[in-house]
């Protein structure tokens, strides 16, 4: 009888190595159904608590607004005063790739995605005139449509003419990288600098018959919405200034007073 080498099969042909980890190579694809928090139905992206049964919830959103005593939707087991954390799930929804769920189509890690939502276009807000939720990228188009007062500013900023180091300069002090071209650095510096203009509605004593003052502006030739609405404690003394963007992120600059003050 013929003897086989153990790494040969009957033919005598190599047999075929098997990967060492074999489980590990595959492209990791995960149902995302169990990933949903059970309260919101979506999927759970930052840190998620246990219940004694291992049920996870979001920690941050869901949990918080849970009744006393706070009980876990699917099991109804009580949740002890310092729940778990699901340490390992946070872990694979953190490297796993997701859909944006406001579904503008972006893609990403868990931790991008997180962050892609505080600036997604199309995640719902509340439009600071009324109580309707329109998108960001709608909104502009929400002030027309309901007949809310706005105004068209426009970019006072230019930059043209600005040598590299007074970009340079710009660029560091607004957070922004200053390397590259000078039309590197203008192209970031547009999307951070902040809007300037004035508001001559604005008259003495104005603070002692209004109960809020809103100024809308919007930007030329664009969909970008910056609102500020200012409100009047009941003594007049006081002013809470709250400013709303629409798509981007946007420095904001207020001053009271003349504007050679």
């Amino acid at each position: 009888a013929m003897k086989r080498d153990a790494g040969s099969d009957a033919s005598g042909a190599p047999a075929p190595k098997r990967a060492a980890g074999n489980a590990s190579t595959a492209s990791p694809k995960l149902d995302e159904k169990l990933c949903q928090c059970p309260t919101c139905m979506e999927v759970m992206l930052g840190k998620i608590f246990l219940c004694p049964a291992g049920h996870g919830i979001c920690a941050d959103g869901c949990y918080s607004r849970l009744p006393s005593p706070k009980k876990c939707p699917l099991c109804r087991a009580r949740y002890c005063s310092s729940p778990g954390r699901g340490l390992m799930v946070e872990q694979m929804v953190a490297a796993l790739n997701w859909r944006c769920r406001h579904g503008c189509g972006f893609n990403g890690s868990g931790a991008e995605v997180v962050s892609h939502f505080k600036t997604c276009p199309a995640r719902p807000i509340e439009c600071p005139h009324c109580d309707a939720i329109v998108p960001p990228s709608s909104l502009r188009k929400h002030y027309e449509r309901q007949k809310h007062n706005f105004f068209s500013a426009p970019l006072r900023h230019d930059l043209s003419q600005a040598s590299l180091s007074q970009l340079k300069y710009q660029a560091v002090a607004l957070g922004v990288s200053d390397s590259g071209s000078n039309a590197d650095i203008i192209q970031r510096l547009k999307s951070v600098m902040p809007w300037s203009t004035i508001s001559k509605n604005w008259k003495v004593g104005d603070h002692t018959k209004f109960q809020h003052i809103e100024i809308a502006r919007s930007l030329d030739g664009t969909d970008e919405m910056l609102t500020i609405l200012i409100r009047f404690s009941s003594c007049k003394r006081y002013a809470l200034i709250l400013g709303f963007h629409a798509l981007s992120k946007r420095r904001l600059k207020i001053t009271l007073g003349k504007e050679d003050c």
